[in-house]
């Protein structure tokens, strides 16, 4: 297993991005997850790689879940800053500051979930096989990460290479996740393509002008083609893939 990025990369990337916000019900995806989950009776999550946990608030905070974030940066001061801002009771937030290929866990969870996670490593099968272990017998795993093999990758080739190259292109390729899919026996799964927006820049409020305004153009024609239900390898932004265990059947 080869990590695309290193702890370095993540402690520096979070220390440009603003942690502590309000987190609603039209934050990103969201109503997607909500949609795909909210029959299920479920009473717990965790959220992989994902500090400072902006989807663990959200699932304590809309879904009712006892969150649990996974990540091997950060630290709970900050964590409790975000809960406290979301008006969600902490006990509800556990953070774990371990690494999820080599954490152990006895505890199984209804909701397994990551966001631009996998795609951070060379082994994708690994990735998911672990995510897949943490699944109780009636849960489900939504593992959403960015498809670079479209417009949106050519974007970020262009104008963010050094994002772009910490991206493994395999992890995004539809017929190799289908292989892994079946190659991990998961016979219960949905795999397709996601997101409002046709192309997304890291700080893209530090970018110039120019790029802002050719951003939000493009990005204006992405809500369009998404609100005609328009999504596919070449326009959208994410792939998800979610998988449930039988007795969810």
């Amino acid at each position: 297993m080869k990590d695309l990025t290193s702890k370095e990369f993540w402690v520096n990337y979070w220390q440009h991005k603003e942690l502590t916000k309000s987190i609603s019900k039209d934050f990103p995806f969201g109503r997607l997850i909500t949609r795909l989950v909210k029959e299920m009776n479920y009473k717990n999550s965790i959220e992989i790689g994902g500090y400072p946990g902006d989807y663990s608030i959200y699932f304590a905070k809309f879904l009712k879940l006892n969150s649990t974030l996974l990540d091997y940066v950060g630290n709970r001061e900050v964590v409790d800053k975000l809960t406290q801002a979301n008006g969600v009771d902490k006990k509800n937030i556990k953070f774990i500051k371990n690494n999820f290929f080599t954490y152990k866990s006895k505890k199984k969870y209804d909701l397994v979930f990551s966001l631009g996670f996998i795609e951070h490593f060379d082994n994708t099968s690994l990735a998911i096989k672990k995510h897949w272990e943490l699944v109780s017998d009636k849960g489900t795993m939504i593992i959403a990460l960015p498809n670079f093999l479209g417009i949106n990758g050519v974007y970020q080739l262009l104008f963010d290479y050094n994002n772009f190259k910490v991206h493994n292109l395999a992890s995004m390729d539809q017929s190799n996740l289908l292989h892994i899919l079946k190659a991990l026996q998961i016979s219960s799964y949905e795999l397709f393509y996601e997101g409002r927006s046709m192309v997304w820049l890291e700080n893209i409020k530090r970018r110039n002008i120019g790029l802002i305004i050719i951003t939000y153009m493009l990005n204006i024609i992405g809500v369009i083609l998404h609100t005609l239900g328009i999504r596919n390898k070449y326009l959208s932004t994410h792939i998800f893939i979610v998988a449930r265990k039988s007795k969810n059947r």
